[in-house]
């Protein structure tokens, strides 16, 4: 997981461990813009992390990204608030067209 000052271009924050996310304050997680995450993670899953994402900042934009999408029944994926779901190896142009359409403009809030 990584924290990207969209203002600044900077990489605010990386976190290596998924299950270290809970470590945050909620004021810090509600100044995430949007969340990548993977399925398979030691710990926990995807579906769980974004649940622990959205609980400070409902609207918050993740995405999910897994080698095994066909593993993940439809109504957890529906259930947990996905705006998209990306199947490894990841499309660059797929990718970039949720960034695109999900990441806020810069200057426009």
């Amino acid at each position: 997981m990584f924290i990207h000052d969209w203002d600044t271009g900077a990489v605010v924050d990386v976190n290596r461990s998924a299950c270290d996310v809970c470590g945050y304050t909620h004021d810090e997680l509600r100044r995430i813009d949007l969340a990548i995450t993977d399925q398979a993670m030691p710990g926990r899953t995807g579906v769980e992390l974004t649940r622990d994402l959205l609980a400070p900042k409902p609207g918050l934009p993740v995405i999910l990204y897994t080698g095994f999408s066909e593993g993940i029944p439809r109504a957890e994926l529906d259930a947990a608030a996905l705006r998209g779901v990306l199947v490894k190896p990841v499309d660059p142009h797929e990718l970039y067209g949720l960034l695109h359409t999900w990441l806020p403009v810069a200057g426009s809030e």
